[in-house]
């Protein structure tokens, strides 16, 4: 009999615990007005050796996971500030990336890139955070020499 009390009482525990009882991340899903929404403004700064880059790249912001937020952006030339959101407040790491999306392309025919630029903290509704990609180097695939 005590066993069965004793199982009863950890099983108990472990489900209670188990439970998110968070009633402000209930909040934020029933609430979907604009300043529920963590802004993120990603700003590429390309450089001279950036205009000679011939292969499609995509902006995109993912988590300390690596699990994207939003939806990847396609690069576009003279188009150079890029807006994601995500439903908030989180804790973490936030970083903004660059990189090529030469799927089916030779590895000579594109040049590899990331530029990349990252912040971690905590992440309010309704604030918007920058995020800035300088080009500095470009690595040539062909012979794996840096441009700078």
């Amino acid at each position: 009999m005590k066993k069965i009390i004793m199982l009863s009482f950890v099983a108990a525990t472990v489900v209670f615990s188990g439970m998110n009882l968070n009633t402000s991340a209930h909040m934020v899903k029933i609430n979907n007005t604009p300043g529920t929404y963590i802004n993120y403004e990603v700003v590429v700064h390309p450089d001279q050796t950036f205009s000679h880059i011939s292969c499609p790249m995509s902006v995109e912001m993912i988590n300390e996971s690596g699990l994207i937020i939003g939806q990847p952006q396609p690069y576009k030339q003279g188009t150079n500030v890029y807006h994601f959101t995500e439903v908030g407040p989180v804790y973490g790491l936030r970083m903004a990336k660059l990189t090529d999306i030469s799927k089916g392309q030779t590895d000579n025919a594109c040049f590899i890139i990331s530029w990349i630029d990252s912040k971690s903290g905590s992440f309010y509704n309704g604030d918007t955070y920058m995020f800035n990609l300088y080009g500095t180097n470009i690595v040539e695939p062909d012979n794996h020499t840096t441009v700078e």
